[in-house]
């Protein structure tokens, strides 16, 4: 028998610390901290047992009594397996006490269920894909299985006992089951099923998607009554088994414009950088990383919302009886670390990271079109801040919907989403500076880091050149600016950058001198300073353009890569120039 786990906590493999939780998990013991001891939550009589199973981490369940937020012991059925990831633990958990007080509720519940089926005559069905069989179950008293049917038979009866003119209806019933859809609802005009010499039979069913696989398929089978039309059918994405594009967005639509729903929270989710997965590993593994984040997403929304994928990396989630935005954020947090945890970097990975935008019904917006436009502006504003955080619309701190949509040409990303070339990002950038007055230099900086998806930029000037702006990761604080910033003139990185270059390093008629390191350790042995004072600042290679301003100030902007190294294209060393020429505008 399979046990369906109520949490999955991520642990350090040697002292047992967690790393990551399920929202429900972190609810159970009141703390957001990561590296939490389990020493500190297990009962201490359990304490040594609890150590020996995670020693083991061969899967073997036994009991643990853990402390909850008020100091209650509770019991949990557990057992600890290898992570996916080295060096880590994955715990699996069930609550004995909520088991047996939702026992007398989930008997109460199938009863009544089956009440239902025998009022209308009705019967359900279990799809198990693996072995391609169909369970047809009724109940007259006392359940009756029946025996697992192969489809294809199942689809042999169904055509004999349907005219051949209705008979799309049975084909597409059993694509559904095969094919794993969502939801699926279909109307044939005969008694296919045999159950009682009606004219009419509904099929309905909803299949469960987990890990992008497909897991089973249910429904009900109901003989008699009108024929109605066959529902639109909800469209699957191929690849994370996630509800498509334009069904999650309808959705969402009716929910808010039509239904008016009351408490619904709409989330845009993007992968940071995922071009830097798919241009380290290839797309194959990217697909894999998209499939695993849309299945930790789904797991951890569950039953309390609708996951969709709206663009090749972005997400879409429907929350609903979301008025509780601590709870909220506790849903969100546990996405991001399930995903940090997932996929941390390291070791020449790349680490996964996600940036969330989230936007509330009827409180920031009374339709969709505004509050998409919101959660939109909140996802941008997660990543001007660095990526790898949730931000959810606030009035006070964000400013009016007003105010947004008054600047949205100003500050809305410039498409991120990878459906534009370099060279029309620059051009949109250039069209920007030029007829935008609102558009200051550190907005231009900022969508550079954004839209072309640069690791780091800085921006010196002066004869004696000064950082003076800077945008994206991991800047350095100004003690360790100060001191190390200055090798851009030291005559070392001068020849060191003109020799290791593909690029000119001499002026052009444009005046630009364009040079790059695609690898700093060019300089480890060349010259010993250079390359501390490069490492000091985590830059592993860089691009840079020396100019000067249409108001005569000497800059260098430098484009870079931090603690991960990123390759130059050279080919594109006039777009390059170009950025340069819109810096200089300012």
């Amino acid at each position: 028998m399979s046990i369906t786990y109520d949490h999955e906590v991520i642990l350090t493999e040697d002292i047992f610390h967690i790393i990551s939780a399920d929202t429900e998990f972190y609810n159970f013991i009141a703390t957001e901290r990561i590296y939490i001891a389990m020493d500190h939550i297990v009962v201490k009589e359990d304490q040594e047992r609890f150590r020996q199973q995670c020693l083991k981490a061969d899967g073997s369940n036994f009991f643990v009594r853990l402390y909850d937020k008020y100091d209650k012991v509770v019991l949990f059925f557990a057992c600890v397996v290898p992570a996916p990831l080295p060096e880590q633990l994955l715990m699996r958990l069930v609550n004995i006490e909520k088991i047996v007080e939702q026992g007398s509720f989930y008997r109460d519940m199938t009863l009544a269920q089956a009440d239902i089926l025998k009022l209308y005559g009705d019967r359900f069905f279990i799809y198990d894909p693996k072995k391609d069989t169909l369970d047809i179950i009724s109940y007259d008293g006392r359940w009756e299985e029946g025996n697992p049917i192969p489809l294809d038979k199942v689809q042999d009866k169904l055509l004999s006992a349907t005219p051949e003119d209705k008979q799309n209806a049975v084909y597409g019933f059993i694509h559904s089951l095969r094919s794993g859809e969502i939801e699926f609802h279909y109307s044939i005009e005969s008694d296919c099923f045999g159950f009682g010499g009606a004219k009419n039979t509904e099929i309905a069913g909803t299949s469960r998607i987990k890990e992008g696989k497909h897991v089973r398929t249910t429904g009900f089978i109901h003989s008699g009554g009108a024929v109605n039309p066959a529902r639109k059918q909800v469209q699957i994405d191929a690849l994370t088994g996630l509800i498509a594009k334009n069904d999650i967005t309808n959705m969402a639509i009716e929910d808010i414009n039509v239904k008016k729903r009351k408490d619904i929270t709409i989330c845009v989710i993007d992968v940071d950088n995922f071009k830097k997965v798919n241009d380290t590993y290839g797309h194959m593994e990217g697909d894999e990383v998209l499939k695993t984040v849309a299945s930790i997403m789904k797991e951890q929304v569950g039953n309390s919302g609708k996951v969709g994928r709206i663009g090749g990396d972005e997400f879409f989630v429907i929350f609903y009886d979301a008025d509780d935005m601590e709870h909220m954020r506790g849903r969100l947090r546990s996405i991001k670390n399930m995903v940090n945890a997932t996929y941390p970097g390291g070791n020449g990975k790349v680490p996964v990271t996600l940036s969330f935008g989230c936007a509330a019904y009827p409180k920031d917006a009374d339709n969709f079109e505004d509050l998409f436009k919101l959660a939109d502006f909140a996802v941008y504003r997660a990543k001007e801040k660095g990526r790898n955080r949730y931000i959810i619309y606030d009035k006070e701190k964000h400013g009016t919907l007003e105010e947004i949509k008054s600047k949205s040409n100003a500050i809305a990303r410039i498409d991120n989403r990878g459906n534009k070339t370099t060279g029309d990002i620059i051009c949109q950038l250039m069209t920007r500076v030029a007829f935008d007055a609102t558009y200051n230099l550190d907005k231009l900086l900022d969508d550079m880091v954004v839209s072309l998806n640069i690791q780091r930029i800085m921006l010196y000037e002066g004869e004696n050149p000064k950082v003076v702006k800077m945008a994206g990761e991991r800047r350095p604080t100004e003690d360790v600016l100060s001191a190390n910033a200055d090798y851009v003139s030291d005559a070392d990185f001068l020849h060191g950058l003109k020799k290791y270059t593909s690029l000119e390093l001499d002026e052009g008629q444009d005046h630009i001198q364009l040079g790059l390191i695609n690898d700093v350790h060019f300089f480890e042995d060349k010259s010993p300073i250079v390359y501390r004072k490069m490492e000091n600042l985590e830059i592993q290679s860089l691009l840079e353009m020396r100019f000067v301003s249409e108001s005569g100030i000497p800059r260098i902007l430098s484009l870079q890569s931090v603690q991960k190294r990123v390759t130059w294209n050279d080919s594109n060393k006039e777009l390059y120039k170009l950025l340069a020429l819109i810096v200089a505008k300012y």
